[in-house]
């Protein structure tokens, strides 16, 4: 399946749209980059096989130059306005769709307004374009273009898969096509990090209360589980092991790496706390007290992992935040948030061989298993007691 398709007049912009194919597959690779009349195959139908690929394209770059929008066909009538132009069924097409666009802008064109446009394809002039430059801003503006079409590409990757309701709160859940794993959509928003100087379980490290700001991100709804991990990684590493229960025995070295094959990320501590914490203030997301309907801890666990999902989700619809598992951040560890970004960035110290577990554990006391809780291990560390869950964010 192409990725990305390539709409442009030749007569406009071909040694722009040469140069900026040329750097897009040096990046994703030829076969994911479909460039026009280029890539059609001798022999076939030229439009059908140009819609074919555009309805089975991930992203589309209309690339624009100053004339575009003035290009007349052989009879001298401008192309935009003829039924039969290309370009324009090839963007007609890719908003019918609901083909994420981009248009590129080159040679100082202007964005077309959309009185300037035919009704069926009048919605491109609110599409936000990016502008490509000749040297010496080119290689930093196609940078520009490859960052956003990652992050429009892995989006491609997800399907909506329901809404539901938990605690009189809306949950949009969808499913990570590549891999199966279950997301829910957290919302941006902002919250007190940290534990209450009146809670007389926190620790040290966890009294530097201070004001998070978060933007909206896509966090798994279960610790990672063994049966994904195997269908992405082989070997199940896990001591405990059940197809449907978190895998364990993973380092925060081996989860960077199920991140690297899956284009997901470890939550960043904030991110973590702020998904954990769901809007509430409490010790606990379900108050001050521990509750066994949600949390695997000491008490009821019989000291071993239990499957996933088995416990009450806290208001954001996410399952075993707390208990059951210690799970990996990707911050670097520090003895409290006073270096840490407020913006809910990772903090990071290339310096420092330990990261941040959050959560707490079936082996643990309620104590550990608190909101605002923190630990924290060696990069290569390994124990039955550790997983992760991933999140998605642009």
């Amino acid at each position: 399946m192409t990725q990305i398709f390539i709409s442009y007049r030749q007569s406009d912009s071909m040694d722009n749209v040469g140069r900026i194919h040329d750097r897009l597959v040096s990046q994703f690779g030829r076969d994911q980059i479909f460039r026009d009349s280029f890539s059609i195959p001798a022999g076939v139908h030229f439009v059908d096989f140009l819609k074919e690929k555009l309805r089975n394209s991930s992203l589309v770059l209309v690339v624009i130059g100053k004339q575009w929008l003035k290009a007349k066909d052989n009879n001298g009538n401008v192309r935009i306005f003829n039924n039969e132009d290309i370009v324009r069924a090839e963007i007609s097409i890719a908003l019918e769709n609901n083909i994420p666009i981009i248009p590129l802008l080159v040679q100082n064109a202007e964005m077309p307004k959309e009185s300037e446009l035919p009704e069926n394809i009048s919605q491109l002039t609110y599409q936000n374009g990016i502008r490509i430059r000749q040297d010496p801003d080119f290689d930093r503006d196609i940078e520009n273009l490859i960052s956003t079409a990652k992050n429009i590409l892995q989006l491609a990757n997800f399907k909506f898969s329901q809404e539901c309701t938990v605690n009189g709160n809306i949950i949009k859940e969808y499913t990570h096509i590549p891999t199966g794993i279950e997301f829910v959509q957290i919302p941006s928003g902002r919250f007190a990090m940290g534990s209450s100087t009146k809670d007389d379980m926190a620790f040290d490290s966890e009294k530097y209360r201070r004001e998070v700001t978060i933007d909206s991100f896509l966090m798994s709804k279960y610790a990672i589980t063994q049966d994904i991990w195997k269908k992405i990684m082989g070997k199940n590493p896990s001591s405990f092991q059940s197809d449907k229960a978190p895998v364990e025995q993973v380092s925060w070295e081996m989860s960077q790496e199920f991140c690297s094959n899956t284009g997901l990320k470890l939550p960043s501590e904030t991110q973590w706390e702020y998904a954990c914490r769901a809007n509430t203030k409490d010790r606990f997301y379900w108050g001050e007290q521990i509750n066994s309907d949600y949390c695997w801890y000491k008490d009821n666990s019989q000291e071993r992992l239990q499957e996933v999902g088995q416990k009450l989700p806290n208001n954001f619809g996410l399952h075993d935040m707390l208990g059951n598992l210690w799970e990996w951040c990707e911050d670097s560890w520090t003895k409290n948030y006073e270096e840490c970004p407020t913006d809910g960035s990772p903090y990071r110290d290339s310096t420092k061989n330990s990261k941040v577990l959050r959560g707490g554990s079936f082996w643990n006391s309620a104590k550990r298993c608190r909101c605002s809780s923190r630990g924290n291990e060696k990069v290569n560390t390994l124990s039955n007691r550790i997983g992760f869950r991933v999140i998605f964010s642009c």
